[in-house]
């Protein structure tokens, strides 16, 4: 909402599953929604897509962004690889994000991908990883029966903006109402406002 940048999910009604690291697998999650706010301009769009292609999970964040250049499409999980070549490198990062990624992916079965159609056509990041087998327990529940979450609201109180903003944008995701705190005493102030 800061941004400016609108965000859209494309998800699945029945859950996907994927044997994995739970926390690894957000970390790159976090890492693709990042670098897609990070690379949009307000007035662009961010969209998360998951299911299944080709026998495989599938997760994919589009934005409408700066875009990567051809020449540069090969080597955006390579370690030090960045987008954004200008001196002051103003939209911060070190380049070790998107190949991190990279081994957390390939370390699960998966693969991790980049398209662009070119400067300022925006970019698309994915992953794909193996399917697992629904749990018997799980496949019991009615298919889409969630229990509604009501009115959960979640406090994020994080010095660093881009790790806040990518958690609050997770959690919404997942149904839940966020108000972000930069710094403690903004997140106290903020914890007794109703």
């Amino acid at each position: 909402e800061e941004a400016r940048v609108a965000l859209e999910a494309d998800t699945p009604e029945t859950p996907i599953w994927v044997n994995g690291d739970a926390t690894r697998l957000t970390q790159v999650v976090d890492n693709f929604l990042t670098n897609a706010l990070k690379f949009t301009n307000a007035g662009g769009t961010v969209r998360v897509a998951a299911g299944v292609e080709g026998g495989r999970a599938a997760l994919s964040v589009r934005d409408t962004g700066i875009g990567i250049a051809p020449e540069d499409l090969p080597s955006v999980f390579d370690v030090f690889a960045q987008a954004d070549k200008s001196l002051d490198r103003s939209r911060g990062g070190m380049g070790l994000g998107l190949a991190i990624v990279k081994g957390l992916v390939e370390l699960h079965g998966g693969t991790a991908e980049a398209r662009s159609d070119g400067l300022g056509r925006g970019t698309e990041m994915s992953v794909t990883l193996p399917l697992e087998q629904e749990l018997p327990a799980l496949a019991r529940v009615a298919r889409g029966a969630r229990a509604p979450l009501g009115r959960r609201r979640v406090l994020v109180v994080e010095d660093n903006r881009d790790s806040a903003e990518s958690l609050g944008l997770l959690l919404r995701l997942s149904g839940y109402e966020v108000r972000l705190a930069h710094t403690g005493d903004a997140g106290v102030a903020a914890a007794f406002l109703r």
